[in-house]
C-alpha cells in the first residue's frame, strides 16, 4: 500500500480543489495534565489510528459527522459522569469516547486544539456540538488508490479505498470518500457529484 505524508503533496493553483465542511462535530475537552502530562491516547476506527490529543489544557478530540440526535445522547452522558465537561477525569473522558464509538457508532474522533476550534468552527467552543466555520475553505486532493497517510496522528491513517487529504491553513487531515462525500461541498455550495469527477487527483 502507497505510504504518503504531507511533503510529498501539492495544493497550489491547479493542484486541489478549494471545499468546505458542513459536517457536525462534537468536541470533548481533554483534561489538563499539568506539567510533563502524558498526552491522552484514544484510537480512531474510522482510519484504523491511534491518535494523541495535549494533556496540557488545550488538546480537544473532535469527533466527526454526529447527528443532533447522537449529540445529544453524547451530551447527557457526559454529564452523567461529570456535570462540568471541563472538569473531566481521564477515564471519564475514556468512557465517553467509549460510549460514542460502542453506542453510537461514532469511530470517526481525532486530535486538535482549542485554538483551532476557536478561530475555525461556530460556535467557538470547547465542549457540544459545532460545526465548521462556513467562511473555512480548505483545499482538497483525491488520492484515487489504496493509501496509508503520515499525517497528524500517532500511526498512519489507512486507507484501503482510497481517500481525500484535506489541508486549511497547516493543518493536513485525510478524510475517508464515503465521509467525504457525505460532509463536504464544493467552494460555490454545490454537493459532490464524485470523488474523480469533482477533485483534482493527486497520482
Amino acid at each position: 500500500m502507497r505510504k504518503i505524508t504531507p511533503s510529498e503533496l501539492r495544493f497550489g493553483p491547479g493542484e486541489s480543489t478549494p471545499v468546505v465542511s458542513g459536517a457536525q462535530k462534537f468536541i470533548l475537552p481533554v483534561p489538563d495534565g499539568g506539567p510533563g502530562g502524558e498526552a491522552f491516547v484514544f484510537f480512531n476506527a474510522k482510519d484504523q489510528s491511534w491518535q494523541a490529543a495535549a494533556a496540557d489544557g488545550e488538546g480537544v478530540i473532535i469527533i466527526n459527522d454526529v447527528t443532533a440526535e447522537q449529540a445529544a445522547r453524547l451530551d447527557a452522558k457526559v454529564r452523567s459522569l461529570e456535570p462540568d465537561p471541563e472538569r473531566l477525569t481521564r477515564a471519564q473522558l475514556e468512557a465517553a469516547l467509549a460510549f460514542a464509538r460502542d453506542d453510537l457508532g461514532l469511530g470517526d474522533m481525532y486530535n486538535s486544539t482549542r485554538s483551532f476550534v476557536a478561530s475555525r468552527m461556530t460556535p467557538a467552543a470547547a465542549y457540544g456540538p459545532m460545526k465548521r466555520d462556513e467562511g473555512g475553505l480548505c483545499q482538497a486532493v483525491y488520492v484515487p488508490v489504496p493509501f496509508t497517510f503520515e499525517g497528524p496522528a500517532l500511526t498512519p491513517q489507512v486507507f484501503p479505498r482510497g481517500g481525500v487529504i484535506v489541508k486549511q491553513g497547516n493543518e493536513f487531515r485525510g478524510v475517508q470518500p464515503d465521509s467525504f462525500l457525505r460532509t463536504y461541498r464544493l467552494a460555490d455550495g454545490r454537493p459532490l457529484a464524485s470523488l474523480a469527477h469533482d477533485l483534482k487527483a493527486f497520482v
